[in-house]
């Protein structure tokens, strides 16, 4: 599916690693702790959600990174990010080989890449625009949904300044003796809506120290580079599941649900992993993002 129109005319082609998918338990609901007791918010807060495409072998991306550091330094938790490491661009994404021929120092062995990842940028054209690129809440703001990094500052700003129409809260279990993530959300309705509106629940991973190719920096390869935000797996899907079945929800209802996946814990740092949950409607040519949130796994 190619979601057409979308792209940017902006040819950046600066230049994306493979993770084996945790399993989601089947189900609409595959935790098996009792659903928490939520409060709404009495002052909710504009949240928007930044997608970075990027690769540990492109040289131009740490600035996409930074930007998103400088974003959220300014903005602090109104901005949520995640950051997709595509199958589609792999002279940037690709791990090198494990052999001390081909690859001496035996760098970039480690492979960010998701299945996940991968369908995002397919629906959306990302490779045919290069990295570092991305999305502000998936909007089209009139020059197409992806962009290059340098227009993510602007963009942002745009859309916290729109008014909030609905918002999201977390709770999270995390289960040793099996391994299990339980995710109940929480969404409340601001404003009277219609649409077809579903919920996208994300695993992603902080404080990852692998190389990073960097070509503002001499030399250009960096051993200890910390990768953020990294995109792990779709809990409920890359497109998430629906949040009501109704087409019409109303000012001060609210929706509650839960999911699970079980992981292995030996390819995760399980105290930084991170929940991001996003609604959108899908009727929305793009499925722009109507509110976003994170927490963490283990606050």
């Amino acid at each position: 599916m190619l979601i057409t129109g979308l792209v940017s005319m902006a040819l950046f082609m600066f230049g994306c690693d493979y993770i084996d998918a945790p399993y989601t338990v089947p189900g609409p609901n595959g935790c098996t702790q009792a659903t928490p007791t939520f409060t709404p918010r009495t002052s909710p807060v504009r949240k928007v959600l930044v997608e970075e495409f990027t690769g540990h072998r492109c040289g131009n991306c740490p600035r996409g990174a930074e930007t998103i550091a400088t974003l959220q330094g300014t903005y602090g938790q109104q901005v949520v990010a995640i950051a997709h490491h595509t199958f589609n661009l792999p002279q940037f994404t690709e791990p090198l080989a494990n052999d001390t021929i081909t690859n001496p120092e035996l760098h970039y062995l480690y492979d960010f890449r998701t299945q996940e990842s991968k369908v995002i940028d397919e629906d959306y054209g990302v490779n045919t625009m290069g990295v570092p690129t991305g999305f502000v809440n998936r909007r089209d703001f009139g020059s197409g949904v992806v962009m290059a990094y340098t227009s993510w500052p602007s963009r942002v700003a745009t859309a916290l300044s729109a008014p909030q129409q609905m918002d999201i809260q977390m709770v999270a279990y995390w289960t040793p003796a099996d391994s299990n993530i339980c995710v109940f959300y929480f969404v409340e309705v601001l404003e009277n809506m219609t649409g077809n509106f579903k919920i996208a629940l994300y695993l992603t991973e902080d404080s990852i120290i692998k190389w990073q190719k960097d070509y503002n920096v001499i030399p250009n390869d960096i051993e200890f580079y910390e990768h953020k935000h990294i995109m792990r797996k779709a809990i409920n899907g890359v497109y998430g599941t629906s949040v009501t079945t109704n087409t019409s929800v109303m000012d001060g209802e609210t929706f509650i649900e839960g999911y699970s996946t079980k992981i292995d814990p030996s390819k995760f740092n399980i105290n930084h992993l991170h929940v991001v949950a996003f609604v959108y409607d899908d009727n929305n040519l793009t499925k722009e993002v109507i509110q976003a949130e994170e927490i963490k796994l283990i606050p």
